[in-house]
Protein backbone atom coordinates (compact mmCIF):
# COMPACT_ATOMS: atom_id res chain seq x y z
CA UNK A 1 0.00 0.00 0.00
CA UNK A 2 2.79 2.61 0.63
CA UNK A 3 6.90 2.52 -1.02
CA UNK A 4 9.31 4.83 -0.48
CA UNK A 5 13.03 5.88 -1.71
CA UNK A 6 16.36 7.83 -0.80
CA UNK A 7 19.09 7.76 -2.00
CA UNK A 8 22.17 9.73 -1.60
CA UNK A 9 25.29 10.72 -4.60
CA UNK A 10 28.71 10.99 -3.28
CA UNK A 11 30.09 11.08 -6.25
CA UNK A 12 29.50 10.08 -9.99
CA UNK A 13 31.03 6.53 -9.12
CA UNK A 14 29.47 6.18 -5.44
CA UNK A 15 25.92 6.09 -4.53
CA UNK A 16 23.93 4.77 -1.17
CA UNK A 17 20.09 4.05 -1.63
CA UNK A 18 17.13 2.78 0.36
CA UNK A 19 13.96 1.42 -0.89
CA UNK A 20 11.01 0.39 1.72
CA UNK A 21 7.87 -0.78 1.22
CA UNK A 22 4.90 -2.15 3.05
CA UNK A 23 2.42 -4.07 1.84
CA UNK A 24 -1.04 -4.67 3.88
CA UNK A 25 -4.08 -6.70 2.68
CA UNK A 26 -7.48 -7.31 4.84
CA UNK A 27 -10.32 -9.54 4.02
CA UNK A 28 -13.29 -10.46 5.67
CA UNK A 29 -16.46 -12.80 4.67
CA UNK A 30 -19.63 -13.62 5.94
CA UNK A 31 -22.36 -15.80 4.22
CA UNK A 32 -25.47 -17.61 4.95
CA UNK A 33 -27.57 -19.93 3.06
CA UNK A 34 -30.75 -20.31 4.30
CA UNK A 35 -32.95 -23.49 3.53
CA UNK A 36 -35.77 -21.82 2.37
CA UNK A 37 -35.99 -22.60 -1.41
CA UNK A 38 -32.86 -24.86 -1.51
CA UNK A 39 -33.03 -29.08 -0.75
CA UNK A 40 -31.96 -29.98 2.59
CA UNK A 41 -27.87 -31.96 2.13
CA UNK A 42 -27.24 -34.51 4.76
CA UNK A 43 -29.64 -33.04 7.21
CA UNK A 44 -27.51 -29.71 6.91
CA UNK A 45 -30.07 -26.28 6.72
CA UNK A 46 -29.62 -22.81 7.72
CA UNK A 47 -25.43 -22.52 7.09
CA UNK A 48 -23.53 -20.00 7.82
CA UNK A 49 -19.65 -19.34 8.12
CA UNK A 50 -17.08 -16.51 8.30
CA UNK A 51 -13.76 -15.99 7.29
CA UNK A 52 -10.99 -13.94 7.74
CA UNK A 53 -8.01 -13.71 5.81
CA UNK A 54 -5.38 -11.02 6.57
CA UNK A 55 -1.69 -10.34 5.32
CA UNK A 56 1.12 -7.92 6.30
CA UNK A 57 4.46 -7.24 4.97
CA UNK A 58 7.21 -4.96 5.31
CA UNK A 59 10.74 -5.04 3.13
CA UNK A 60 13.50 -2.95 2.93
CA UNK A 61 16.56 -3.08 0.35
CA UNK A 62 19.59 -1.14 1.18
CA UNK A 63 22.23 -1.00 -1.22
CA UNK A 64 25.49 1.03 -1.88
CA UNK A 65 26.72 1.04 -5.42
CA UNK A 66 29.77 2.05 -6.99
CA UNK A 67 30.92 2.06 -10.84
CA UNK A 68 34.32 3.28 -12.79
CA UNK A 69 35.95 3.13 -15.92
CA UNK A 70 39.07 0.60 -15.27
CA UNK A 71 40.08 2.12 -19.09
CA UNK A 72 38.72 3.37 -22.51
CA UNK A 73 37.61 -0.06 -22.99
CA UNK A 74 36.39 -1.94 -19.91
CA UNK A 75 34.28 -1.13 -16.81
CA UNK A 76 33.38 -2.39 -13.83
CA UNK A 77 30.11 -2.31 -11.21
CA UNK A 78 29.79 -2.88 -7.56
CA UNK A 79 27.00 -3.37 -5.67
CA UNK A 80 26.82 -4.27 -2.13
CA UNK A 81 23.48 -4.22 0.48
CA UNK A 82 21.32 -6.43 2.59
CA UNK A 83 17.56 -6.98 2.14
CA UNK A 84 15.23 -7.60 5.08
CA UNK A 85 11.71 -8.94 5.19
CA UNK A 86 8.77 -9.10 8.22
CA UNK A 87 5.58 -11.04 6.77
CA UNK A 88 2.78 -11.97 8.88
CA UNK A 89 -0.16 -14.01 6.95
CA UNK A 90 -3.33 -15.31 9.22
CA UNK A 91 -6.28 -17.06 7.79
CA UNK A 92 -9.59 -17.96 10.32
CA UNK A 93 -12.43 -19.99 9.23
CA UNK A 94 -15.82 -20.65 11.40
CA UNK A 95 -18.93 -22.85 9.85
CA UNK A 96 -21.86 -23.56 11.24
CA UNK A 97 -25.53 -24.95 10.21
CA UNK A 98 -28.87 -25.99 11.31
CA UNK A 99 -29.84 -22.46 12.93
CA UNK A 100 -33.67 -22.25 14.40
CA UNK A 101 -34.81 -20.30 11.59
CA UNK A 102 -33.63 -17.79 8.54
CA UNK A 103 -33.64 -14.54 11.29
CA UNK A 104 -30.50 -16.65 13.01
CA UNK A 105 -27.41 -15.98 11.09
CA UNK A 106 -24.33 -15.51 12.69
CA UNK A 107 -21.82 -18.25 14.17
CA UNK A 108 -22.69 -19.89 17.13
CA UNK A 109 -26.62 -19.96 16.52
CA UNK A 110 -26.73 -23.28 14.65
CA UNK A 111 -27.18 -26.21 16.80
CA UNK A 112 -25.81 -27.43 19.74
CA UNK A 113 -23.96 -30.01 18.51
CA UNK A 114 -20.89 -29.09 18.33
CA UNK A 115 -19.80 -31.98 16.21
CA UNK A 116 -21.75 -29.95 13.83
CA UNK A 117 -19.27 -26.69 14.03
CA UNK A 118 -15.76 -26.08 12.43
CA UNK A 119 -13.65 -23.72 13.40
CA UNK A 120 -9.96 -23.49 11.96
CA UNK A 121 -6.93 -21.49 10.73
CA UNK A 122 -3.75 -20.50 10.17
CA UNK A 123 -0.89 -17.98 11.29
CA UNK A 124 2.76 -17.92 10.25
CA UNK A 125 5.52 -14.98 10.32
CA UNK A 126 8.58 -15.09 8.31
CA UNK A 127 11.85 -12.80 8.90
CA UNK A 128 13.96 -12.98 6.07
CA UNK A 129 17.43 -11.23 5.66
CA UNK A 130 20.00 -11.38 3.03
CA UNK A 131 23.23 -9.63 3.03
CA UNK A 132 24.52 -10.10 -1.10
CA UNK A 133 27.53 -8.28 -3.24
CA UNK A 134 26.93 -8.16 -7.15
CA UNK A 135 30.05 -7.11 -9.67
CA UNK A 136 29.79 -6.62 -12.96
CA UNK A 137 32.60 -6.26 -15.44
CA UNK A 138 32.26 -5.17 -19.31
CA UNK A 139 35.79 -5.05 -21.69
CA UNK A 140 35.24 -3.40 -25.39
CA UNK A 141 31.40 -3.74 -24.81
CA UNK A 142 31.84 -6.98 -25.69
CA UNK A 143 32.64 -9.21 -22.99
CA UNK A 144 30.66 -9.17 -20.16
CA UNK A 145 31.17 -10.92 -17.02
CA UNK A 146 28.75 -11.14 -13.79
CA UNK A 147 29.05 -12.56 -10.34
CA UNK A 148 27.10 -12.72 -7.08
CA UNK A 149 27.10 -13.96 -3.56
CA UNK A 150 24.27 -13.95 -1.48
CA UNK A 151 23.81 -14.77 2.47
CA UNK A 152 20.53 -15.60 3.09
CA UNK A 153 18.63 -16.45 6.14
CA UNK A 154 15.28 -16.86 7.37
CA UNK A 155 12.97 -17.84 10.14
CA UNK A 156 10.92 -20.80 9.23
CA UNK A 157 13.75 -23.85 9.46
CA UNK A 158 15.40 -24.55 12.17
CA UNK A 159 17.81 -22.53 13.78
CA UNK A 160 20.65 -24.79 12.81
CA UNK A 161 20.12 -24.75 8.92
CA UNK A 162 19.26 -20.85 8.73
CA UNK A 163 21.49 -19.66 6.84
CA UNK A 164 22.73 -20.60 3.85
CA UNK A 165 25.10 -19.25 0.90
CA UNK A 166 23.84 -18.89 -2.42
CA UNK A 167 26.31 -17.54 -5.58
CA UNK A 168 26.07 -17.52 -9.62
CA UNK A 169 28.53 -16.90 -12.41
CA UNK A 170 27.39 -15.36 -16.00
CA UNK A 171 29.64 -14.95 -18.89
CA UNK A 172 28.37 -13.36 -22.61
CA UNK A 173 30.57 -12.84 -25.96
CA UNK A 174 28.84 -10.64 -28.05
CA UNK A 175 30.54 -11.40 -31.49
CA UNK A 176 28.81 -9.06 -33.59
CA UNK A 177 30.29 -6.01 -31.69
CA UNK A 178 33.13 -4.01 -33.43
CA UNK A 179 33.01 -7.09 -36.32
CA UNK A 180 33.52 -5.18 -39.57
CA UNK A 181 32.86 -8.81 -41.36
CA UNK A 182 29.79 -10.55 -42.52
CA UNK A 183 28.48 -10.39 -39.17
CA UNK A 184 28.24 -6.41 -39.12
CA UNK A 185 24.84 -7.00 -40.16
CA UNK A 186 23.80 -8.46 -36.29
CA UNK A 187 23.23 -5.44 -34.03
CA UNK A 188 23.82 -8.30 -31.06
CA UNK A 189 24.90 -11.62 -32.03
CA UNK A 190 25.40 -12.77 -28.10
CA UNK A 191 26.36 -16.17 -26.53
CA UNK A 192 25.54 -16.40 -22.92
CA UNK A 193 26.77 -19.35 -19.93
CA UNK A 194 25.79 -19.24 -16.12
CA UNK A 195 25.60 -21.61 -13.18
CA UNK A 196 23.61 -20.39 -9.72
CA UNK A 197 22.06 -21.46 -7.06
CA UNK A 198 19.19 -20.16 -4.91
CA UNK A 199 16.91 -21.64 -2.92
CA UNK A 200 12.90 -22.03 -1.74
CA UNK A 201 11.61 -20.92 1.85
CA UNK A 202 8.22 -21.11 0.62
CA UNK A 203 7.45 -24.44 1.92
CA UNK A 204 5.18 -25.60 4.95
CA UNK A 205 7.23 -28.64 5.04
CA UNK A 206 9.58 -26.44 6.74
CA UNK A 207 7.37 -26.81 10.23
CA UNK A 208 8.10 -30.38 10.95
CA UNK A 209 11.85 -29.12 11.42
CA UNK A 210 11.18 -27.25 14.67
CA UNK A 211 8.50 -27.33 17.36
CA UNK A 212 5.14 -27.14 14.96
CA UNK A 213 1.71 -27.09 17.12
CA UNK A 214 -1.80 -27.36 15.60
CA UNK A 215 -5.30 -27.17 17.10
CA UNK A 216 -7.63 -29.83 18.45
CA UNK A 217 -10.90 -29.67 19.89
CA UNK A 218 -12.90 -32.11 22.08
CA UNK A 219 -16.43 -31.17 22.36
CA UNK A 220 -16.32 -27.93 23.43
CA UNK A 221 -13.07 -27.78 25.10
CA UNK A 222 -9.99 -26.73 22.10
CA UNK A 223 -6.09 -27.64 23.18
CA UNK A 224 -3.12 -27.04 21.07
CA UNK A 225 -0.90 -30.52 20.86
CA UNK A 226 2.76 -31.04 19.39
CA UNK A 227 2.09 -32.28 15.53
CA UNK A 228 5.18 -34.09 15.21
CA UNK A 229 8.41 -34.27 16.28
CA UNK A 230 10.77 -31.70 14.87
CA UNK A 231 13.54 -32.56 12.57
CA UNK A 232 16.55 -30.36 13.51
CA UNK A 233 18.04 -31.86 10.43
CA UNK A 234 16.14 -30.62 7.73
CA UNK A 235 17.61 -28.02 5.19
CA UNK A 236 16.30 -25.99 2.91
CA UNK A 237 15.55 -27.38 -0.72
CA UNK A 238 18.10 -25.86 -3.19
CA UNK A 239 18.44 -25.85 -6.87
CA UNK A 240 21.42 -25.52 -9.20
CA UNK A 241 20.91 -24.12 -12.76
CA UNK A 242 23.33 -24.03 -15.87
CA UNK A 243 21.79 -22.22 -18.20
CA UNK A 244 23.19 -21.54 -22.22
CA UNK A 245 21.44 -19.10 -24.23
CA UNK A 246 21.76 -17.33 -27.96
CA UNK A 247 20.26 -13.50 -28.02
CA UNK A 248 20.03 -12.25 -31.68
CA UNK A 249 18.78 -9.05 -32.99
CA UNK A 250 18.68 -7.36 -36.35
CA UNK A 251 17.17 -4.79 -38.71
CA UNK A 252 18.22 -1.94 -35.67
CA UNK A 253 16.48 -4.49 -33.32
CA UNK A 254 13.53 -4.52 -34.72
CA UNK A 255 13.60 -8.34 -35.17
CA UNK A 256 14.99 -10.29 -31.58
CA UNK A 257 14.77 -13.70 -31.12
CA UNK A 258 16.22 -15.77 -28.06
CA UNK A 259 17.17 -19.21 -27.26
CA UNK A 260 17.84 -20.49 -23.68
CA UNK A 261 18.45 -24.05 -22.67
CA UNK A 262 18.57 -25.13 -18.90
CA UNK A 263 19.70 -28.01 -16.80
CA UNK A 264 18.68 -27.54 -13.16
CA UNK A 265 19.10 -30.51 -10.31
CA UNK A 266 17.06 -29.93 -7.33
CA UNK A 267 18.45 -31.17 -4.06
CA UNK A 268 16.21 -31.63 -0.60
CA UNK A 269 12.93 -32.11 -1.60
Amino acid sequence: IASGKASYNFSSKFSVSTNLNLSYNSSRANLFIPDKGLVEIDSARNSMNAMVTEFKSLQNNFMMYYSTDLNESSSLELRVGNRIMRSIYEYDLGYDINSPTDDFTTLGSGAEDQFLRETKGNYRSLNFVSYYTIADFSFLDKYYLNASVTLDGNSVINKNNRYNLYYSVTGAWNIASGNVSMLSRYDELKIRASYGTSGNIFNEIYDYSRLFYVGKRITDIGVIVLEAIPNENMEVEKKSTINLGFDISTARQKFNTSIDLFYETVNNL
